[in-house]
């Protein structure tokens, strides 16, 4: 596995769970009008740039490819 792959790996990983921590963010916990109220796009903001953007990034910084079957482990850490 290569730099580049463990980066879009890490990178797939990390936009799949913020689209659905949005999804349960805009339709269960604050339905419309409750979202723009509480000025609801604080908290993605911040959870976009931490997970989606500075992780794959330093994932691209550090990772150093090993010779071990460690897919598994890649994928259970960047969760």
């Amino acid at each position: 596995m290569t730099q580049l792959h463990a980066f879009v790996i890490h990178l797939a990983t990390s936009v799949t769970i913020f689209l659905i921590f949005l999804g349960i963010m805009f339709f269960v916990w604050y339905p419309a009008p409750y979202f723009e109220i509480d000025g609801g796009w604080k908290v993605p903001r911040i959870l976009a740039g931490l997970d989606v953007v500075l992780g794959p990034l330093l994932t691209l910084i550090v990772f150093k490819p090993i010779r071990l079957p460690t897919s598994s482990n890649f994928l259970i850490k960047s969760i």
